[in-house]
């Protein structure tokens, strides 16, 4: 019996547009990116009504991805 995974996925997220402010809402997206700096912040100050997730370990499926972010291409 075959348990894995049903589709390849892909590590990690790309923001094209991101102006570098520490608060980020791609377009066409209903995630918000903060950076680790706002994250700290977050944090030290016991913000708890929020799930921090670190983007580069965000698992995506491939066929969600741009082309030129695949390994190989």
């Amino acid at each position: 019996m075959y348990t894995g995974p049903i589709c390849q996925y892909y590590k990690g997220v790309f923001i094209e547009q991101w102006d570098g402010a520490d608060f980020f809402f791609p377009e066409n997206n209903f995630h918000i990116f903060i950076t680790q700096r706002a994250a700290s912040i977050l944090k030290e100050e016991k913000i708890t009504n929020l799930e921090l997730e670190n983007s580069s370990e965000y698992e995506i499926e491939v066929r969600y991805v741009n082309r030129r972010y695949l390994p190989g291409t």
